[in-house]
C-alpha cells in the first residue's frame, strides 16, 4: 500500500484491481532559477620579470598567482581579494618579484575610473608600494607591519 502511494500509482481497490488498471498520477517537474552565488577569488601579487623589468600594473593577469602558486589567467575584478605578501606562493613559476611595486590604475579610457575590490591586504613581508592612481573602494583594507 505504501509503495503504491510512493510510486504515484493509484487504484480504486488495490486488492481487487488487476495491475493493468493501475494508473500513474501525472505531475510535472520544474526547475527554479536561483540567484548567482559568485565566490571572490584570492589573487597574490607575484609579478614576473619581463625584458629586465617588472610590469607593475595590477591589470596584468600574469602578475598574479592563486594560493598554490598557479598563474592567474584573468586580472582581478570587483569582489576579488588582493594580497601583497612579499613572498612567492608555493609552486609559483619564476623568476618572480613579489615585493615589487604595484599600480592600480585605469589601463585605458574604456575601463572604469573607480575600482572596487572585496579586500586589499598589505602584509608584513611586502616591501613594495601600491600606488592608487584611481579611486579604489574596498570592503577590507588590511595593513600589517612587523619584522
Amino acid at each position: 500500500m505504501f509503495l503504491t502511494r510512493f510510486l504515484g500509482l493509484s487504484s480504486k481497490s488495490s486488492q481487487s484491481a488487476p495491475p493493468a488498471q493501475l494508473t500513474r498520477l501525472k505531475s510535472r517537474l520544474g526547475c527554479e532559477m536561483l540567484e548567482a552565488r559568485d565566490v571572490p577569488a584570492a589573487f597574490y601579487w607575484n609579478p614576473l620579470l619581463s625584458g629586465g623589468m617588472v610590469n607593475a600594473n595590477v591589470d596584468v593577469a600574469s602578475n598574479w598567482t592563486d594560493m598554490s602558486g598557479v598563474r592567474q589567467t584573468a586580472a582581478p575584478v570587483s569582489a576579488d581579494d588582493l594580497y601583497f605578501t612579499g613572498y612567492s606562493q608555493p609552486g609559483s613559476s619564476g623568476p618572480s618579484y613579489p615585493g615589487a611595486n604595484a599600480v592600480i590604475k585605469s589601463a585605458d579610457i574604456n575601463q572604469p575610473v573607480v575600482r572596487t575590490y572585496n579586500s586589499i591586504h598589505l602584509l608584513a613581508g611586502y616591501t613594495g608600494t601600491v600606488d592608487f592612481k584611481v579611486s579604489t573602494y574596498v570592503g577590507i583594507l588590511e595593513l600589517r607591519g612587523g619584522n
